[in-house]
Order: C-alpha cells, then structure tokens, then sequence
C-alpha cells in the first residue's frame, strides 16, 4: 500500500502550499527520505549531459578567436600598414604585406580605406622590388586593392601600368599571374584600357607572345583580349605582326596535339586572340595569306570540345570572303560543321549554325558550275538538324536555325 509522509492534522490547504511531497512503498522507508535516496542516484551519459547542462561548465582556458582585434587598432590599421610599407626594412615590408593581404580580404570596406591611406602608391613601389618575394607579396596586394574603382583610378594616377607591365616578365610565376590579374582588373575600365595602349602594353604582349625561347602563358593572351577592346590598340596589334604571331603559334600547338606538351587552354587562348584581330578586312586577307584556313579546319576535329568551339569562331572571323569560303569548303569544313550541329553546349551549337550558315552564303558564286552538285550534295544533309533546332525553345538558336536554312534552299 501507498501513503504520504505528511501530518494527518494538516489541512488539504496546508498541503497544497507545500514545496514537495514525498511518495515511497513500504519496503523502501528509511532514515533518509530524500527525493535521490527515494528513487535512486542517476548515472550514465545522458544524467552528466544534464549535469554539465545545468551548471553550464566552461572550459579551463578560454579561447579567443585570433582575427578579431579591438575598435582602436582598426581605427589606425591604415596608417600604421602604411608605415610599414614606407620602412627601408625588407623583413618589415614583408610582415606588412602579409598582413595587408590578410585585412583587405577580411572586410570589403577595408580596400577603400587602404587606397584612401595611400596604398597603392607605396605597392606599386614595391612591385619593382629587389627581392622576390616582396614582389610576388606586392603584385598580390596590389591586384586586391584594385577591385575596386578608387584603386583603378589611383593606379592610373600614380603610374602603376609600366609597373606592371615589368612584372609580367618577372622571373616568378607567381609575380606574373599577380601582374597579369592586374592587368586585366584594368582593362575593365576604358580609361583602363587607354592606359594600357598607350604604355606600350600590345606591342610588350604580342612580343611575349611571338618569343621562341620562352613559354608563353594563357594569361598573357587574356590580358592582350582586353588590350583588343580599343581601337587603337588593335591597330597597334595589326602593325606589331600579330597576326601572324598568332597563325604560327597556333600551327605549332596544333603540331603537339598527341605529345604531353600539348596545351589546349593556351591553343584556345591564340585562337580567340586570332579571331579578335581579324575583325577588318585586311586582317583577314592576312590570316588567310598566312595559312589560317586549314589549321582552322583542321582544328575543327581536335579532340577538346573549348579548342573546336573556338576554332569555329575563328572560321566564322576569318573566312567571311570569298576566296576564305571556297577554300574552307574545299577543305570539307562544311561537313564537320555539320556533325557538330549535333553538339550539346549552346555555345558550340550556336557558333557552328552560324558557320554553316556563312558557308551557304558561297551558293551564288558556286552556282551553274561543277561545284554545284557537290555542294547541294553538302549542304542539304544539314537541313533536317536545322528543321529541329528552328523548333527549340531558345528563340536566339531557332532564328539563327531558320537564317541558315533559308541560305541552304535559297535558289535564283
């Protein structure tokens, strides 16, 4: 039988006002009553999980997070990295710029306050220093302070496009992918690129480029696209031979397709530079001189799916005369063309409608003569994919199909 341990001369008032009450069986009574000696003594993991819950127990040493610092040193962080810069010391400079590094990524706001401090000035000092490694730590700095436009503009001021068109022939590979990121946070800006041209930086590019001795880097070919971007700088372009820089470069990548030395980034690197130079006319009559037509066709069955959907651009560029479509077609461009209107990249898919569609532009010159028939033959197995793709849900793709199409059956 159950009973309370409680006074039977208490009222039912008086119990309800009380803290506990206790409840055990006749077998467990005892000297100690208490509620632990009543129902027993938990143990276990989950009674120290509650135990450490209740007393909320903190660790012996506490931890504090090494990249926090107070309000009062990022008040005079500015100055005092800029101090720092300033100091004849190699090892000084060196900590700064790490630690530079380190701020202007921990906040956005911090770039802005770090130009207004006079950063950029003193990085670009730096950029031409006699160590190397507070050059590949400058070029780093420096390419972060100018993501924004207060450091594009102070760098233009303050002269640090012939600074960093010495570094893009640094022995260091790290300070020449710094340099050329730098570079082309410039040319972003057509005050940027007006910069460029007229420090020299197309003819020091293609230069680079056209070097027997030495490797040239894909990132040498994207800095010399943003330098293509002005007028003035394609015609500096033109004048320092780029256009054959660019065809015998890329006949000798194309000539290492199977070795390991092969590089299709950077063959796609020289075919976009070559399909940006031959925008005027008299380019691509050069291009063509050159030899660009059969390495373009060529190109068109390489193994890369990048190195293909530039070499169709390139095509497209190049071979707009003319004499280009005749040879093009002669060399059976149009049949590869149309093996890669099955491609799956819209980008690809896109370039080789466009191709097939110039190429069926030639129907006037090669019409009533022996080329006739076999161009007909040609061009006409195309015309069920552009049937397909004249239906597709990309209304840009559908136009370009139905453009083409309409070249194909085209007749006097």
């Amino acid at each position: 039988s159950r009973w309370v341990a409680t006074e039977s001369v208490w009222s039912s008032s008086e119990l309800d006002k009380c803290a506990m009450v206790y409840e055990w069986g006749e077998e467990e009574r005892g000297p100690d009553k208490r509620a632990n000696q009543i129902y027993g003594m938990q143990v276990g993991a989950d009674a120290t999980l509650r135990t450490l819950q209740m007393h909320k127990a903190r660790p012996y040493v506490a931890e504090k997070q090494a990249d926090r610092v107070s309000v009062a040193y990022l008040s005079r962080a500015p100055q005092k990295f800029a101090e720092g810069l300033a100091s004849g010391s190699t090892v000084v400079q060196l900590n700064t710029l790490e630690a530079i590094s380190k701020w202007l990524v921990s906040a956005p706001k911090n770039k802005a306050v770090q130009v207004e401090a006079g950063a950029v000035e003193l990085v670009t000092q730096l950029v031409t220093h006699a160590d190397v490694a507070v050059r590949e730590r400058a070029t780093k700095v420096l390419a972060q302070l100018l993501t924004v436009y207060q450091g594009i503009q102070r760098g233009i001021a303050c002269g640090v496009v012939p600074a960093i068109l010495e570094a893009i022939e640094d022995p260091s590979a790290a300070a020449r992918r710094n340099a050329h990121s730098t570079l082309q946070l410039i040319g972003q800006y057509p005050e940027g690129v007006d910069a460029l041209v007229a420090a020299g930086a197309v003819t020091k590019l293609v230069a680079i480029c056209d070097s027997a001795g030495k490797g040239v880097e894909a990132q040498s070919l994207h800095s010399l696209k943003f330098c293509l971007r002005s007028g003035v700088g394609l015609q500096e372009a033109l004048l320092a031979n780029g256009v054959n820089v660019m065809v015998a470069n890329i006949a000798k990548q194309a000539a290492l397709e199977e070795s390991p030395e092969a590089n299709a980034p950077l063959l796609q690197g020289y075919l976009a530079v070559l399909t940006l130079l031959t925008c005027p006319d008299e380019a691509k009559e050069e291009a063509i001189e050159a030899g660009a037509v059969p390495l373009l066709v060529d190109l068109l069955k390489h193994r890369e799916g990048v190195v293909r959907t530039a070499a169709t651009g390139g095509i497209i560029s190049v071979c707009v005369s003319v004499r280009g479509k005749k040879e093009a077609f002669e060399l059976g461009a149009a049949d590869i063309l149309i093996a890669l209107l099955f491609a799956r990249e819209r980008a690809a898919l896109m370039l080789a409608v466009r191709a097939v569609g110039m190429l069926a532009e030639c129907k006037r010159e090669v019409m009533s003569t022996p080329l006739d028939g076999a161009f007909r033959a040609t061009f006409d197995k195309a015309l069920p994919q552009l049937l397909q793709l004249s239906t597709s849900d990309d209304a840009v793709l559908a136009k370009c199909a139905r453009d083409t199409q309409d070249s194909i059956t085209w007749r006097p």
